[in-house]
């Protein structure tokens, strides 16, 4: 684990705070894979995690882009179970809310989801 601050905002942060890890497992088939090298399917897929106080205000939050190109025996079991990203982010230890959001870039469509932390 990282011991410098996570996220844009992180050294902004006031008062305590806490890592939150965030595992995002997202349906596959909803994604647009494109052909790569060698007989590969490829995904390039944004992740943003972005934290809001109790006021609504954004706190912090981490952008990710991630271009993934997946062998024929990976895709097929990324297909059966999700595709899993794992990302850090610093929140001020009061109640906090967390907005997570996929953006499949091949395809220009994104899915979002809000989910209260409350305080630690």
């Amino acid at each position: 684990l990282e011991s410098k601050p996570v996220g844009e905002l992180a050294t902004s942060l006031k008062g305590p705070v806490r890592r939150e890890r965030v595992d995002l497992t997202i349906d596959p088939h909803g994604l647009s894979f494109k052909k790569a090298d060698s007989g590969r399917r490829g995904i390039t897929v944004e992740f943003a995690v972005l934290a809001y106080d109790s006021d609504g205000k954004r706190v912090n939050y981490v952008d990710k882009q991630f271009q993934i190109a997946f062998t024929p025996e990976r895709l097929s079991y990324i297909m059966a179970n999700g595709y899993t990203a794992r990302i850090f982010i610093d929140v001020p230890r009061d109640d906090v809310s967390l907005r997570l959001v996929v953006h499949d870039l091949n395809a220009q469509r994104t899915g979002s989801l809000e989910v209260p932390l409350g305080a630690e």
